[in-house]
């Protein structure tokens, strides 16, 4: 009888003191809350994933990877998306990813997943890390994932820069999709001497090109806008509906790719 009390008494006692770090975890965090994981699991280690927006930290926006918080430009605000939340874009608004904040530093190899549903024709910028130079060649460095196009066919367009030209992917009437469609799973990437652009896992455009992207002077990705580096021709805020980002300093596979895609469908 005195060991089983000896027991309960440990348990008590172990389960008070979880419950108390539990309370002051919580408390040292900035802002106070839980971060969630959203709608999938993380891919840092097997992807070298270096940034994820599940967009379920509703009011704030949140990088679950390395816990800082996204600048909000604007009045970007929360809809209902592919899973929980999603962001939904406003006019003259956009995220602004600090590229110092990542987890890890921009590499040559780059890929971006997002799950993105259209509700208007209007083009817009969608992912944008540019340079600001007097200039103007802002297109020789970083990329541009930007569509444009008609009511019924809007093309998705990817531009990067090699540090001394401009490269696009551009994969003509098979990048084309109309508003109406629904939700999308969107992927580009990057790699030295190929860009690629893939609608729900297939190849919807590669291009080769000499050398590897250039990120001298890109300090920030805008998520949601072509601003401020990409505006010359009108590509602006993102008023539709942008889910399970995700950043990965990596040349992701046909099969990687599909394997995200299905994970958070």
């Amino acid at each position: 009888m005195k060991r089983l009390k000896i027991i309960f008494s440990i348990t008590i006692i172990s389960s008070f003191l979880l419950a108390t770090a539990s309370c002051f975890q919580d408390l040292n965090q900035d802002p106070s809350f839980d971060y969630p994981e959203g709608g999938g699991q993380q891919y840092a280690a097997q992807y070298d994933e270096t940034f994820y927006m599940s967009y379920e930290a509703d009011p704030y926006y949140v990088d679950s990877i390395s816990l800082n918080n996204v600048l909000a430009v604007g009045t970007p605000s929360f809809a209902d998306g592919k899973i929980g939340k999603a962001y939904l874009g406003a006019a003259n608004s956009y995220l602004s990813v600090n590229v110092a904040d990542l987890k890890t530093p921009l590499t040559t190899a780059f890929s971006a997943t997002l799950w993105y549903k259209m509700g208007t024709a209007t083009r817009a910028g969608i992912l944008t890390c540019g340079k600001n130079n007097a200039a103007h060649d802002e297109r020789k460095f970083g990329f541009r994932f930007f569509r444009e196009g008609s009511a019924t066919a809007q093309r998705f367009k990817l531009n990067m820069g090699n540090g001394s030209a401009e490269v696009y992917a551009d994969g003509g009437v098979a990048a084309d999709l109309d508003p109406a469609v629904g939700w999308v799973f969107l992927t580009f990437t990057i790699a030295e001497g190929r860009c690629a652009v893939y609608f729900n896992g297939t190849l919807v455009k590669e291009t080769a090109f000499t050398g590897a992207v250039d990120w001298d002077g890109c300090e920030s990705i805008s998520i949601g806008s072509g601003a401020p580096t990409f505006t010359v021709w009108s590509h602006l805020s993102d008023t539709d509906l942008i889910d399970e980002l995700r950043f990965f300093n990596k040349e992701l596979t046909v099969a990687e790719i599909t394997e995200l895609m299905n994970a958070t469908h």
